[in-house]
């Protein structure tokens, strides 16, 4: 990709589910023309945060894409208390709360949708702001399931493959 980049067919290179040393060596060699990284990230699956890779992403202007930023539907469906009283508290849905959230951190949810009800909700969670105290009660939440789940990054064995746990 680097080759491609220095002749000028591609402008930039993006990484998907890196650890923090993948990304270092990525961009060692790419240098600014890595600009994103997509990862599995949401409200009850947050270890590329405490992992360091979204602060190493934003310390090196690297664009965060969250895949699967609504679970796949599992965290509405679940009722979390505290994004039901967010929920009320905003009258939006859970969803729009998730949504809004990550666009506060910086990160841009890669939301799919084939239902146009759920495209015009999706583009809403943008028509608000929640006050900084409630999108602390969010950075703070950590699902007592998944943050025990290992994760490891380069499918070495020792844990649980980063897409095992996206197709979970």
């Amino acid at each position: 990709i680097n080759e491609l980049i220095n002749l000028g067919k591609v402008r930039y290179a993006g990484a998907s589910n890196f650890s923090v040393e993948q990304l270092q060596e990525a961009l060692a060699v790419c240098g600014n023309s890595l600009a994103i990284h997509e990862s599995l990230f949401n409200f009850s699956f947050r270890q590329n945060e405490d992992a360091g890779i979204l602060e190493f992403c934003n310390e090196n202007k690297i664009k965060f894409i969250a895949y699967q930023p609504l679970h796949r539907g599992k965290t509405e469906a679940s009722q979390n208390e505290l994004l039901a009283n967010l929920a009320e508290k905003y009258s939006k849905s859970q969803s729009q709360i998730i949504l809004n959230w990550l666009v506060y951190k910086g990160i841009v949810p890669l939301v799919r949708s084939d239902n146009p009800t759920h495209v015009v909700e999706n583009i809403k969670a943008a028509d608000f702001v929640m006050d900084e105290a409630d999108y602390g009660l969010i950075d703070n939440f950590r699902d007592p399931e998944l943050s025990r789940v290992v994760v490891d990054w380069s499918d070495s064995g020792l844990g649980n493959s980063i897409y095992e746990i996206a197709n979970k």
